[in-house]
Order: C-alpha cells, then sequence, then structure tokens
C-alpha cells in the first residue's frame, strides 16, 4: 500500500510542476478549428507577431496592451484542406493582425474575407447567420483572382445585394488592386534589339490544363480544334501531348512564335497569368480572346498581341497569323514594345489575399472602419458580376 501512495504522490507531484509549463508550450501551434482565442487572451499571450510571411519582418513587435488594440480577420472559404494554414500572425506597421479560418469568432471579427474556396461551406443559412452576427464596424471584403463566373458561391443571395464594403480582385478599380500583370514604360526609350523571329521555329500554341472543359464555360476546345482545321496549332496540356509544366515543356512552348490565349470568362479586365507568361516567360505574341479590345490596350503593352474580334473569320485570322509569322519585319513589330517597357507578374505568394503583405495593405482601411468611417461596394456593378459577357454567343461569329 505504501508503494502505491508513494507512485500516486509522485504523479501528482509532477502534473503539478509540468502540465502548466506542457501547455504553455503547446497554446500557440494549437489550430484555429480546435482553439478559438478571444481577444482577451491576447493580453498575456507572449505573442511573436513575426511570421515567415510577416509584411514587416524586421520591425519590432509591439505587445498588445489591450484587446482593443489586436485586429481580428477571418477569412471564408479556405477550408481545412487549404493550402495555406491558419492562423496568422501578421505585424502591419505595429499593429498586430490575428488572421484566421475558424468562424466562431465571427462577431468579433474587424474583417470577413470571402474566398473563392467558400463554395465548400456557403449556404443560404451561412449568409444569414454571417450577416446577423455582423457589428456595424465589421468589413466585408470580396477577395479573389478567378473571374466572376467562376466565383458565383461569393455572390450574395438575391435579398442581400451590396453586402461587401470592399475588394481585393485583379481589376484596375478593385478597392485593392492586385491584377495578374501590368505593363510599365521606361523613362526613356531602351537601345539595341533582339531579332526574335530568328529564335522560334514553330508558329503557334494552345495550352489547356481542363479537358473537357467545364460546362460552365464556352466551347475553347472546339474553337481551337476549328482554327486548327487552318493553320498548325501545337496543343498541350489535357487537350494535348499531356505536358503542362516542367522545363522540358518550357522550352517546347518558347520555340512557337504565337500562343493561341483563350480566357475561360469574357469579363471586365479578366487578363490572367496565360497572358502575361506568353510575353514574359515564352516572348511570344498572343493571340487574345476574353477581355474587350479596350482593355487589352489600356493593360497590355502596345501592339503586342493580336485581337481576335478584329476579323471576320477564321480564315482570316489564321491566314493574318500565317503572314505575320512569315515575315520577320512584322514579327519583330510585335516585340518593339519590349525597348519602351517591360512586364511584371503578380508576386507569388506576396500578392494572395492571405498573405501578410496584402493583409497590411488593407490595414488602414480597417482602422479607419473601426473608427467609424463606412465604406460600400457593389459586387453587381461592371467591375465585377455586371461586368460579364456571353463568350460563347460573340465566339459563334467566327463560324
Amino acid at each position: 500500500m505504501a508503494s502505491y501512495k508513494c507512485i500516486f504522490f509522485i504523479c501528482s507531484l509532477y502534473a503539478i510542476l509540468c502540465v502548466p509549463w506542457i501547455y504553455k508550450a503547446v497554446l500557440p501551434f494549437l489550430s484555429s478549428d480546435s482553439f478559438v482565442k478571444p481577444r482577451s487572451v491576447w493580453k498575456n499571450f507572449d505573442l511573436d507577431i513575426r511570421s515567415k510571411n510577416s509584411a514587416i519582418s524586421d520591425q519590432t513587435v509591439v505587445q498588445p496592451t489591450s484587446d482593443k488594440d489586436l485586429f481580428n480577420v477571418i477569412f471564408i472559404g479556405y477550408g481545412k484542406f487549404s493550402h495555406h494554414r491558419f492562423p496568422e500572425h501578421c505585424d502591419c506597421n505595429g499593429d498586430p493582425y490575428y488572421v484566421t479560418n475558424d468562424t466562431r469568432g465571427i462577431k468579433d471579427a474587424d474583417a470577413v474575407i470571402f474566398t473563392i474556396g467558400a463554395r465548400h461551406g456557403m449556404t443560404l443559412e451561412s449568409w444569414r447567420r454571417y450577416h446577423r452576427e455582423r457589428s456595424p464596424s465589421q468589413l466585408w471584403v470580396l477577395g479573389t483572382h478567378e473571374s466572376p463566373l467562376t466565383c458565383v458561391a461569393v455572390r450574395p443571395p438575391d435579398d442581400m445585394k451590396m453586402v461587401y464594403n470592399l475588394s481585393f480582385t485583379y481589376h484596375s478599380r478593385s478597392d485593392f488592386p492586385t491584377p495578374y500583370g501590368f505593363y510599365t514604360k521606361y523613362a526613356t526609350q531602351q537601345n539595341g534589339s533582339v531579332n526574335w523571329y530568328s529564335k522560334k521555329s514553330k508558329l503557334i500554341r494552345w495550352s489547356s490544363s481542363h479537358c473537357p472543359l467545364s460546362p460552365r464555360h464556352y466551347k475553347r476546345r472546339d474553337f481551337a480544334y476549328a482554327l486548327k482545321e487552318h493553320i498548325n496549332i501545337t496543343m498541350y496540356g489535357t487537350c494535348g501531348d499531356g505536358r503542362f509544366d516542367g522545363e522540358e515543356y518550357t522550352e517546347a512552348v518558347t520555340e512557337h512564335k504565337f500562343s493561341l490565349i483563350l480566357e475561360n470568362s469574357c469579363c471586365a479586365e479578366y487578363i490572367t497569368e496565360k497572358f502575361w507568361d506568353s510575353l514574359l516567360k515564352y516572348n511570344q505574341v498572343p493571340v487574345v480572346y476574353g477581355a474587350t479590345r479596350e482593355e487589352y490596350d489600356r493593360i497590355a503593352p502596345p501592339k503586342s498581341y493580336i485581337f481576335m474580334q478584329d476579323f471576320s473569320s477564321l480564315e482570316e485570322l489564321a491566314g493574318f497569323i500565317t503572314k505575320v509569322g512569315s515575315s520577320e519585319i512584322e514579327y519583330n513589330e510585335y516585340h518593339y514594345w519590349r525597348r519602351l517597357g517591360y512586364v511584371t507578374k503578380r508576386r507569388n505568394p506576396e500578392d494572395r489575399i492571405h498573405h501578410c503583405n496584402s493583409i497590411c495593405r488593407m490595414s488602414d482601411t480597417v482602422k479607419q472602419a473601426r473608427a467609424g468611417k463606412k465604406f460600400q461596394y457593389d459586387e453587381m456593378s461592371d467591375v465585377f458580376f455586371g461586368g460579364c459577357r456571353d463568350c460563347q454567343k460573340e465566339l459563334d461569329f467566327f463560324y
């Protein structure tokens, strides 16, 4: 009996001395799904906000002195199996941000960011519950780089229009514009030139990651095959030889003078990485379909692309591509813009909305909202849901 009492005494002493230290060590690593950290916890929490993704990693972190010093941001759309891991701690010029995808504390959130992944959890009841629980100063942010036709899950129910306050999209009129790429002019024209015609031995390629394509989208594959009847198109990806990335793919694709760029949606300023990679990575001339000519003229380098709707038929389009691709002078004219400016692509991951760099871009606005300033974003305007056209109807014109 004495031995049992001795064992019991030792175990009790171990629990008293060790458990608090184990708890303190494990607490920061508990997932957002298993533990919700209320604001009051952060008062005495030994917080290191300088995460590896911190937008201001060299700055000394200021410990929150009250629950009002902490800003809470909740993502709706990044689930348990998303590539990004929450929670995130961001330091925005000394202002601490706690970023999570745990919606249980949504009432206390300063900002709620709705992303494309919301399709996995947004129901009519979810919309109503979140709307019912939001505070007057809570910001709702529409955050996506997908086209409006792809991310219908972030479209509010019909009886809840204009519920968003801000947008974080690719469009230039977004509150926080983050385009897939952009063109910048040099202060002075650069000297020298490259004979791009001599560097390429093949005519045109088309790369596709999905084949057959989603029924939500227009018949891009059918169009590519129809154009192929008039011109030799090398097809890569699931509609072609299966290759879609890697060093071998890059070398093969770069041999082509032109690239067929068929965006999956015809929406305002929806000009994706396919276009910018064609210019920057593969040094090609894109043959484009998606945004309007005015949008391409405003966003893209001058005379850097061929706009499909400038032609009245597939035969005329194919004939023009063949003509330019056979002329050293005419082809190199489509690369003259490289002496006038340069192209930059969106940074990855810094420009993704879940990154601390992006959270800190919104920091001033979040603080203004907490102080009482109001913001309003109309998701049905021509910069998002109201800015899309019928791709198939316009494409049928070529047949």
